[in-house]
């Protein structure tokens, strides 16, 4: 498990540097045009591919399908592509011609995307720890270079998406060449077809959320303020669901093999104990950060942030920071509702609504107060998406919030925060982040003082490790 994680953690902050370079390389208006095509083949990833990797995940491990899961994904996503791939080409004869690029562009980030994420999730139900690493870090660092080259290039916007897909897809080839010698390839059954569209398309619509959300924001934005504007609020939502919502839903999918394994083979009470410990390190691993981006915003902003976007991203961190913490606790936590109880379709529901509703939330907010309205709408909808979720999810499967880790985490917060305030009044940069990481280090130690669970197990393994490395004193 260990591995997976931190590969995954390492990708993300590779991705996130990834950002950081192309606000520098791209312009407002330019980086929220590129933003918007991604989250476009985001989207349609979910909705068209992502029920895959969300069935290797959970029948991979299911008695009756005898870990065939795997080769039945592969042959239906080879299908699937031979009859996308031609259907597109005709639906670009249809569309005004403005929209023709973008769209191709959107549908090859879309494919890039989907060889390299189901691959990534075969690899991880194999427990394949060294490949995932070199696919899912490799992924970031490769399209970052023929990003790179395309732009410097000259190829602006479009040769970042091409960049960005190539890497997708050559780490999604790498991935495949591990695959495909452990599973092969299977006609997909049309029985064992539906049931992995049943439990993994609400999912996949449910996966889709977050992208949907922002595009629908974004679009607003375009249509009522710029296309500045959506580059501005992108550069925010992106930094705060890269390095708070991405790490949690990096760690669910770390923890869901666990948990669902526990149930299938002891029951709930089981399910519940490896909920209580993913949620600790939840915790321990998403709050320095919220901390950091709600309480030195302004810090945060002008050491990352090129000047042209860092005075309004400033501006619209602490909300935007809100409202990743409470999509991810709604994703990474209470999810699990839905999934161990294969109740996915309700999920699919609320989220449809959530969807819906946002629509009407992001074009009135944005109409009524300019940019700052985009955020306080996305914070309204998290909030509402939680709160709906959290009922209906206890109502289908009653999963408990351990109260006492959650207090930990509270009075972990009441100490450390003022150093974090601080620091936004300190002008010398390296004295601010000096305080920055005082305010990490006591987030740290008053939940190991106070034996949080996340803290106790990592603590533990420390210190067995260091036993064994002791010499040992020889035998009389």
């Amino acid at each position: 498990m260990a591995l997976f994680f931190v590969s995954q953690i390492a990708a993300s902050g590779v991705t996130l540097l990834v950002f950081l370079a192309l606000t520098r390389l791209l312009g407002p208006a330019e980086f929220g045009a590129y933003n918007m095509i991604v989250l476009s083949g985001a989207v349609a990833f979910d909705i068209l591919f992502g029920w895959m990797g969300a069935a290797v995940t959970r029948f991979h491990f299911a008695e009756e399908f005898n870990k065939r899961a795997i080769a039945v994904v592969l042959g239906a996503l080879v299908r699937m592509v031979i009859v996308l791939v031609p259907l597109a080409v005709v639906v670009a004869f249809y569309v005004p011609a403005a929209w023709v690029i973008p769209m191709v562009l959107a549908g090859l980030y879309c494919l890039c995307h989907a060889s390299h994420d189901l691959m990534i999730s075969c690899l991880r139900v194999y427990r394949a720890g060294k490949p995932f690493a070199v696919a899912i870090i490799g992924r970031p660092l490769v399209g970052l270079v023929f990003a790179l080259l395309l732009v410097v290039a000259g190829f602006g916007v479009t040769g970042a998406v091409v960049g960005m897909a190539a890497g997708a897809a050559a780490m999604g080839g790498f991935a495949l060449t591990r695959v495909y010698g452990r599973s092969g390839i299977q006609r997909p059954d049309l029985p064992a077809l539906r049931q992995f569209v049943y439990f993994g398309f609400p999912l996949a619509v449910v996966a889709s959320a977050s992208s949907a959300l922002a595009l629908l924001t974004q679009s607003a934005l375009a249509s009522i303020v710029s296309l500045q504007a959506v580059g501005i609020f992108a550069a925010t939502q992106v930094l705060t669901m890269r390095t708070i919502g991405m790490p949690m839903t990096v760690l669910s999918r770390v923890n869901s093999p666990n948990v669902y394994s526990a149930f299938e083979r002891h029951g709930r009470a089981a399910a519940q104990t490896e909920l209580n410990v993913h949620f600790s390190f939840l915790m321990l691993m998403t709050g320095p950060v919220v901390l950091t981006l709600f309480t030195a915003n302004q810090t945060v902003a002008r050491a990352l942030l090129d000047p042209a976007y860092s005075g309004q991203v400033a501006e619209m961190l602490p909300i935007l920071t809100l409202a990743a913490f409470l999509t991810g606790m709604r994703g990474a936590f209470f999810s699990f509702c839905f999934t161990i109880s294969q109740r996915t379709w309700i999920q699919f529901t609320i989220i449809g609504g959530t969807v819906l509703g946002h629509a009407a939330v992001a074009f009135v907010m944005v109409y009524l107060f300019g940019l700052i309205g985009a955020a306080y709408g996305v914070l309204l909808t998290a909030a509402s998406a939680l709160g709906v979720f959290a009922y209906f999810g206890r109502r289908v499967y009653p999963i408990s919030l351990p109260l006492a880790e959650a207090v930990r985490i509270a009075v972990a917060i009441l100490c450390a925060a003022p150093f974090g305030f601080y620091a936004d009044t300190i002008a010398e940069l390296p004295v601010a982040l000096a305080y920055i990481a005082l305010q990490a280090s006591v987030f740290v130690i008053v939940l190991a003082l106070s034996g949080q669970a996340a803290t106790r197990v990592i603590l533990s393994k420390l210190w067995a490790r260091a036993a064994r490395s002791r010499p040992q004193a020889p035998a009389e």
